[in-house]
């Protein structure tokens, strides 16, 4: 998919699924968006906590917080700009970090900052006033966006507001904090590290029916 939808541009993009590139930005009441661990600042983040535990000889890291930011932020792209609720976004390939502040514990957090290099894949909807349509609670915020998207581009001034959220056709989310050439190198790397495993794994796979077969016809078959 990545690979097979165009790049679109804000202003006079088809509705339905598309694929950005541009900057992130934050929204005016948003500016003092803070990462909950390690306190940077943001315009969206995710974070994981894990704890050590410990059952008999055993060692195991517990995953014991999983949270996401379901805040909206905007994406400008030099033509326009977009309004994006992250929820549900496949965000694996924003920017990450994970550290141990005690031995006890490990914290692994992923963040957007104003200003980073956006890639977004996802379904793009452009409301226009009244704003009837718009979900959840966004209604509030679509005026002041479209203020702004004026103000931005006050020489070429386009109504309405561009949201950009997860594809109601199941439809991959993806919010990606690199350039889609590093994105694509990733994916492919990822599967053929998949399937080299896969392979290394068949004749494994294979001894161990043969076995199980052999046991089975020696037990269960006259």
């Amino acid at each position: 998919q990545i690979e097979d939808i165009p790049t679109s541009r804000l202003r006079g993009a088809a509705q339905g699924f598309v694929e950005l590139h541009g900057r992130a930005a934050a929204l005016p009441q948003d500016s003092a968006l803070h990462a909950p661990l390690s306190g940077e600042d943001c315009v969206w983040w995710a974070c994981r906590v894990y704890r050590l535990r410990s059952s008999g000889d055993k060692k195991r890291w517990e995953l014991v917080r999983d949270e996401a930011s379901a805040l909206p932020f905007v994406v400008d792209d030099g033509s326009g700009l977009g309004l994006v609720l992250p929820a549900g976004a496949d965000a694996e390939s924003v920017r990450w970090r994970q550290w141990e502040p005690d031995s006890t514990t490990r914290h692994v957090e992923g963040t957007i900052r104003a200003g980073d290099e956006l890639y977004v894949l996802g379904e793009l909807q452009t409301l226009r006033a009244p704003w009837q349509r718009a979900p959840g609670d966004t209604a509030a915020l679509l005026p002041e966006i479209e203020a702004m998207s004026l103000r931005r581009f006050a020489d070429n001034p386009a109504p309405g507001v561009n949201l950009v959220a997860k594809p109601r056709d199941g439809r991959h989310f993806i919010l990606a904090t690199q350039s889609q050439k590093s994105l694509v190198s990733g994916e492919r790397w990822a599967a053929a590290i998949c399937l080299l495993l896969f392979a290394c794994l068949i004749p494994s796979a294979a001894i161990a029916l043969v076995g199980a077969w052999g046991k089975i016809s020696l037990y269960y078959l006259p």
